[in-house]
Parts: C-alpha cells; structure tokens; sequence
C-alpha cells in the first residue's frame, strides 16, 4: 500500500512538472510573439497600388513629384515617410486631410525652416535613428506628422498610432511581402 502511495505520489508531482514547464513553454512564446510584433518592420519597396492605399489609409494626397518613400507597420504605429515634397506651405493646406490653414502653414513653414537650421530639436524617426526635427503637427487624435531635413531634403512621417481599422491585414501584407 505504501509502494503503491508512493507512486501515485511520484506520478502526480510529475503531472505537475510537465503542467508547470508546458506552460512556462505556451507563456514565453506567446510573450515572445507580442515583443516581435510590437517590433516595427520597415518596407521600401511600395509599388504605385500600395501607394493609393496607403495614401488612403493616412488621408493624404501625394503632390507631383512626391513618393511614399518607406512604410513602417508594428503592432502598435504605423508610419509612411515621404520623400520629394518641394512646397510644404502647399502640402500642408491641400495634401493633408483636414489641412491647415494658408497662414499657419507659412508660419509653420518658417518656423520648421528656422528652427531646422538651429539643430535645437532632436527626434528619433521610424527607422529608430536620433535627427534633428522640428514640427510635429497633429491632424486628429492618432494621426501625427513629423517633419525632418535630411541631407538638406524634407522629410516628412505621417504617424497612426493605436489605430483601428479593418485593413489591417492589408497593411501587414505591405511590409510582410518583403520579409
């Protein structure tokens, strides 16, 4: 009878065990699969359809010669950078959804301009490197837009953070197509 206790015993401590290791398992990966998707993943290859969708998504509107030069989707933000815009007065009062108003965008404009050439406003941008910035405009309660010179270019991020929409898979698909 003894024997027989001490097996059940041994067996179930063992049940135990293998219960406590299959969980500690289930536990690290799925801890592991929200750390990886929280991780940005950056494309650069958007094609012309990509681009209108994307456009879309961040209620925006490319002027002439501009591009969706990156996309950036995480779990979390998902971030455009364009590339080429000339007249950023312009793009602020028509290319972006609601706009801003023709004063304010050339103050804006004098301001980013200004401040730009101080070297006074550091911001890490989608890639995760530190540049001097200035202006972050906010359009709505999600939507934020940043704005960079790089190598003497502008550069502009449009920024959705904890969004809600139903392309979601759409937009994973951008970034996924490259991996």
């Amino acid at each position: 009878m003894k024997k027989r206790t001490r097996v059940i015993f041994i067996s179930v401590i063992g049940i135990i065990i293998v219960l406590s290791i299959a969980t500690y398992v289930y536990m690290t990966n799925r801890i592991n699969n929200y750390i990886e998707a929280s991780k940005p993943k950056i494309t650069e290859d958007i094609n012309e359809s990509e681009s209108a969708f994307l456009q879309d998504q961040f209620g925006t509107s490319l002027p002439p010669g501009a591009e969706i030069a990156a996309f950036s989707y995480s779990h979390e933000v998902i971030i455009i950078r364009i590339e080429g815009v000339e007249d950023l007065p312009n793009f602020l009062t028509d290319s972006i959804y609601p706009g801003v108003a023709e004063e304010e965008a050339e103050i804006f404009t004098e301001d980013y301009y200004g401040s730009s050439e101080r070297n006074t406003y550091p911001l890490t941008d989608m890639y995760g490197i530190e540049h001097q910035c200035w202006g972050i405009c906010p359009i709505d309660s999600i939507t934020t837009v940043r704005f960079f010179l790089l190598d003497e270019k502008l550069t502009i991020e449009i920024m959705q953070r904890y969004y809600v929409t139903k392309n979601l898979d759409a937009l994973r698909d951008i970034v996924d197509k490259s991996m």
